[in-house]
């Protein structure tokens, strides 16, 4: 595999696939600025893939936990919540109890 620099970027839309052997989880920017109509095919919905990082499932995981148990200590000791707004609940499909029963539940293996 060939070798490459380290990357530094900022993204604002993220995509991932998953199957049994592993997990692609690519990053995005979205336009500085949307059009307020959607029209079929507006180059505006064109997203800029900035990179693809591949892991395991078990990296992910660990990752995902690790990220878990870091923000939770950030929300503790900041006294900060950084749960999101309606709008994201929406666009997830889950409701603010879903999310807060799964954050109740990392909580509890801490």
């Amino acid at each position: 595999m060939p070798q490459s620099e380290p990357f530094d970027i900022y993204s604002d839309y993220v995509t991932y696939w998953m199957n049994h052997w592993g997990i692609a989880i690519s990053f995005h920017l979205q336009p500085a600025i949307r059009s307020t109509i959607p029209v079929e095919d507006d180059p505006q919905d064109q997203k800029l893939l900035v990179g693809t990082v591949r892991m395991s499932n078990e990296h992910i995981k660990t990752l995902l936990f690790n990220m878990a148990r870091t923000i939770m200590a950030e929300e503790e000791r900041t006294g900060a919540s950084y749960d999101p707004t309606d709008e994201i609940f929406r666009q997830l499909a889950i409701s603010p109890e879903q999310w807060a029963n799964f954050w109740n539940q990392i909580r509890a293996r801490e």
